[in-house]
């Protein structure tokens, strides 16, 4: 089986037209195998306009859900201080009862989304983690004591 050789400017060729049109359109236009023009594009980072516009609309999407999610993040906090202002007013028990179970939903789901721990196994699992990242750091200090000594 032989190798055919291009030469640069066939390289370059095949690569601008790669670009612009994709690797099929580049190898019918050149006579060049796409697979071998995509492996080309791919060993010098070249993108195609499609794959560029198409990553651009993801960027933008990924954007505008986080966007959202703060709006919701935000709005969430503040019903939430809403709801403990209100339970210091004048109201019945079972009222004060219902806008404290309120409160503690929220206040849960506004720190689910900022990533923290928002339920009693989390904090327990996040507390076990801290103390082994201390008994980790007594560890490495107990160690370095005994190299210096």
């Amino acid at each position: 089986m032989s190798r055919t050789t291009y030469t640069e400017e066939q390289k370059a060729e095949a690569l601008a037209l790669y670009v612009e049109h994709g690797a099929s359109e580049a190898g019918e236009r050149t006579g060049i195998p796409a697979g071998t023009i995509a492996c080309w594009a791919s060993r010098v980072g070249a993108t195609t306009e499609r794959a560029r516009k198409r990553d651009a609309n993801i960027i933008a999407i990924r954007q505008a859900k986080e966007e959202l999610r703060e709006e919701i993040r935000t709005q969430a906090l503040e019903r939430a201080l809403i709801t403990v202002s209100r339970i210091t007013e004048d109201v019945a028990a079972a009222d004060a009862k219902n806008l404290a179970i309120a409160f503690g939903t929220l206040l849960d789901k506004y720190r689910l989304e900022m990533g923290e721990a928002s339920g009693f196994m989390e904090h327990r699992a996040a507390s076990a983690d801290r103390v082994q990242a201390l008994r980790d750091e007594v560890a490495e200090r107990r160690e370095r004591r005994q190299q210096v000594a």
